[in-house]
């Protein structure tokens, strides 16, 4: 040993374990107060920077001196917690569609073959008409706008004879226009007709019917100050025995009025069992022979039945058929009773005389007949008949006693 080691005493080395201690306490306290950076990045201890999991560090003075450099920037701290996005829910699903069936196919059923309608040889027998209920009495809408008077006992009047000798039905008709045209059928002889009571046919001079036609009108007018256009057609038809016949008047936007007229044929002429008048409503007008009443619906009066008694329709194919069995003369007059919806009158006539007459089927001679007015409210009434055409008519004007006009002219020939 030397000297030196001899000079120290003898006994436990305290010292060097106090030192010992005191270094185990400093890296107790320093782990105490830091942990070292995960990556180690920037320290210059042993250890590296510490950085506190409480607190962050303290803020760096700014340096003094522009020229110094800035200090390093701080390393971010990395967060260990870790977010769990849950995605949403998927939308439900819809509901699958309703299935639609088609409906079930109807059953086929075998259909009758439709039977072939037989030929309408002639228009519907009006005299089989049957009564209809009685509805409000109002005033009758004349053609001609006549006011309802009552009726005197007139009887039809024989027309004076004439010179002309009369026409057979084996004579051919000689028209005395002097337009061509095409010769007509003789119509059928009338006869006896056991069906009409004896009153309805005596002392009235002989008729002949004229030839079942078509004739269709054009149809001019004045209603109230306002004109107005209208067309028309007359059916008319018989077999010797019976006839039918049927006037229809339409007008665009006004409307349409028939008038229908029904009865038995004799060696007299026409002679109605049926009268109806269509405008607003249908009405009926009967001639009952065996009672010798007239009949007007849903009316209580009755009106006496005369000798030779026509409609409103009818009247002019009467003069129709006496002037074709014996042709007129210039002042011949003749009178009968005339029956309407509601009321029956005397009307008197008067061949006026042949005259020329224009219609849009042409200009032809035609006898001029007109009604004679028994007082100053009737109305006039004038009508033009041809004979090529056996006698029926070719034009006819109507005058109301207010001013009222209507004229049917014949469009075309049959």
């Amino acid at each position: 040993m030397n000297s030196s080691a001899a000079l120290l005493p003898h006994g436990p080395p305290f010292g060097r374990l106090a030192l010992l201690t005191l270094a185990v306490l400093a890296l107790h306290l320093s782990l105490l107060v830091g942990l070292p950076s995960w990556t180690g990045e920037g320290g210059t201890g042993p250890f590296g920077s510490v950085t506190s999991l409480d607190r962050e560090p303290a803020e760096q003075p700014l340096a003094s001196d522009p020229l110094e450099a800035p200090p390093p920037a701080r390393p971010v701290a990395r967060s260990s917690v870790r977010w769990l996005l849950v995605p949403p829910p998927p939308p439900p699903a819809p509901p699958p569609a309703p299935v639609r069936r088609a409906p079930p196919a109807p059953p086929v059923v075998a259909l009758p073959k439709p039977e072939e309608p037989s030929p309408i040889a002639s228009p519907p027998d009006l005299s089989a008409l049957t009564d209809r209920p009685a509805v409000p009495p109002e005033t009758e809408p004349s053609p001609v706008g006549m006011p309802d008077e009552p009726l005197p006992a007139v009887q039809a009047q024989a027309m004076p004879p004439v010179e002309e000798p009369t026409r057979t039905s084996d004579t051919p008709v000689t028209p005395p226009e002097a337009a061509a045209e095409s010769p007509r059928a003789s119509p059928p002889a009338a006869r006896g007709n056991t069906a009409l009571p004896a009153f309805r046919t005596q002392g009235l001079p002989p008729a002949r019917p004229p030839s079942s036609a078509r004739l269709v009108f054009d149809v001019t007018g004045q209603a109230r100050g306002l004109e107005y256009q209208a067309s028309a057609t007359l059916d008319w038809q018989h077999d010797g025995q019976s006839y039918q016949a049927q006037m229809r008047v339409s007008a665009f936007l006004v409307g349409s009025r028939t008038q229908r007229s029904a009865g038995l044929i004799d060696a007299t002429g026409l002679h109605p069992d049926r009268f109806i008048d269509i405008s607003r409503r249908e009405r009926e007008t009967r001639f009952d022979g065996d009672q010798a009443r007239i009949g007007y619906t849903g009316l209580s009066q009755q009106d006496p039945l005369q000798t030779g008694a026509q409609d409103r329709l009818s009247i002019v194919l009467q003069l129709s058929s006496l002037f074709n069995a014996k042709a007129p003369t210039p002042g011949q007059r003749a009178s009968f009773q005339v029956v309407g919806a509601s009321s029956a009158e005397p009307w008197d006539f008067e061949v006026v005389g042949r005259e020329t007459v224009s219609v849009p089927a042409g200009e032809f001679i035609g006898w001029h007949v007109r009604r004679v007015a028994r007082q100053d409210g009737d109305a006039r009434m004038s009508v033009w008949l041809l004979p090529s055409l056996d006698y029926l008519p070719v034009r006819l004007v109507l005058t109301q006693a207010n001013g009222d006009q209507i004229e049917q002219a014949l469009r075309n020939l049959p």
